[in-house]
């Protein structure tokens, strides 16, 4: 609080500033200024500003902690907590949804937040073109930190959640994305034929499969040539960059046949490390945008990488590719 006498030629005024910043929410700070000709005036209008800040402060303090600090504090909470149940890259995932489908209403009090924000932000992923588990997600994450925050006393009063009741169906109404026998055929021929960096890859993931994650941390010991199979049991985790267990948490055999045998005769088995190789941008979750690219560009169906597993069902049912 400061008042300031300010000369300018023969003209004199005073410019008075009043801040004041919560002690029970930090983020919380509140200012006002004014101009008074006479210090008596200077004087007075202090007074006044003050009293205004004051009751604005109880006004702010009373609605509670703003949305966005609220994620921030849950952010911090998560990650230094050992005793909650969810998986760190979980816990991530919900702080990354909330940060990016309710920016809308970052700055509300989160005490304020109600059901027609968390709808507006469904309707906003709807036009995205997001899916329904991503959508999901956010109602999960909105819950969460709402029951900790009312757990916490970080909102005021025990209010219910906003997207409290919200659900959406686990069937999603896009039809599921696979290529066919023939297909397959075609797209790791051409893959093959043009010597793309991604085809062992690819390759493998079609003949075992096996998952993303899996297929980085497959390494030369996990075969067993004599047995002809291969054991899948870790995965890398592109959010923490470590090697973990898999998705399931077990390990499985997975057999060689001829042409997977091929493939891994051609990536030099008497190496060590690593199987397959290390092309760019796989371990920063651009590999999905790789393949699509190799598909569209040779007029074949674009699909996930994830959609390479439903290849390889397709592929028991026909025993091998011919």
């Amino acid at each position: 609080m400061t008042i300031k006498k300010i000369e300018q030629g023969k003209s004199r005024f005073y410019r008075i500033m009043v801040s004041r910043r919560s002690t029970k929410f930090p983020h919380i700070r509140i200012q006002r200024q004014g101009v008074a000709d006479t210090q008596k005036k200077a004087l007075a209008l202090e007074e006044q500003l003050k009293e205004e800040v004051f009751r604005e402060m109880i006004k702010r303090e009373d609605a509670g902690i703003s949305w966005i600090h609220l994620i921030d504090e849950w952010e911090l909470f998560l990650r230094n907590s050992e005793t909650e149940i969810i998986s760190p890259v979980t816990k991530m995932g919900y702080i990354q949804v909330l940060r990016d489908y309710t920016f809308d209403f970052r700055l509300t009090p989160a005490s304020e937040v109600n059901r027609v924000d968390v709808m507006g932000s469904i309707e906003s992923m709807k036009k995205q073109g997001l899916s329904n588990g991503r959508i999901r997600a956010l109602v999960t994450a909105v819950n969460r930190i709402h029951r900790w925050a009312v757990d916490l006393k970080k909102i005021p009063f025990t209010y219910v959640s906003p997207a409290h009741g919200i659900s959406f169906s686990r069937k999603e109404e896009k039809p599921p994305e696979v290529l066919n026998f023939d297909q397959v055929k075609e797209f790791l021929r051409l893959a093959k034929e043009d010597e793309h960096p991604w085809y062992p890859v690819w390759a493998v993931a079609v003949l075992t499969g096996m998952r993303i994650g899996e297929l980085f941390a497959l390494e030369w010991q996990d075969i067993d040539f004599q047995k002809m199979s291969l054991t899948v049991s870790k995965s890398f985790c592109s959010s923490s960059r470590k090697i973990k267990c898999t998705k399931s948490g077990a390990w499985r055999e997975v057999p060689i046949n001829e042409d997977l045998y091929s493939v891994f005769q051609d990536l030099n088995p008497q190496a060590t490390g690593y199987i397959l190789p290390r092309n760019h941008g796989w371990n920063r979750g651009e590999a999905a945008r790789i393949l699509r690219k190799f598909l569209e560009g040779n007029n074949l169906p674009s699909v996930r990488f994830h959609a390479l597993r439903a290849c390889f069902a397709t592929l028991l049912l026909r025993r091998q590719l011919k």
